[in-house]
């Protein structure tokens, strides 16, 4: 047996949000990038990031779940973080192919 969805009930008296629109006439200053120092320039990362994190990309890959239960028992036997291992492995499979 299921449960009757019951209405959702509104205040009667609602008001409309109003929104209100302040126009500045005073001129805005638009710094030169040329002209800029390197401080000024730097770009700004969101909060909240890891400064491990910073300057580097995010990769994503699907394993088996035996691969992945191996690579899961592989960093808890070695006490390294599984992202340190795929690091490591990744380094390997590019020293194999010097082309790159």
């Amino acid at each position: 047996m299921t449960a009757k969805r019951q209405p959702i009930a509104y205040p009667a008296a609602r008001r409309p949000l109003t929104i209100e629109e302040t126009v500045s006439t005073t001129p805005i200053a638009v710094e030169d990038p040329v002209r800029a120092t390197p401080a000024e320039t730097e770009r700004k990362e969101a909060p909240g990031i890891l400064p491990s994190r910073i300057g580097k990309k995010a990769v994503t890959f699907y394993l088996p779940r035996e691969k992945w239960l191996a690579l899961r028992t592989t960093s808890l036997r070695t006490g390294r973080p599984t992202h340190e291992l795929m690091t490591e492995a990744t380094d390997w499979v590019l020293s194999q192919n010097p082309e790159t």
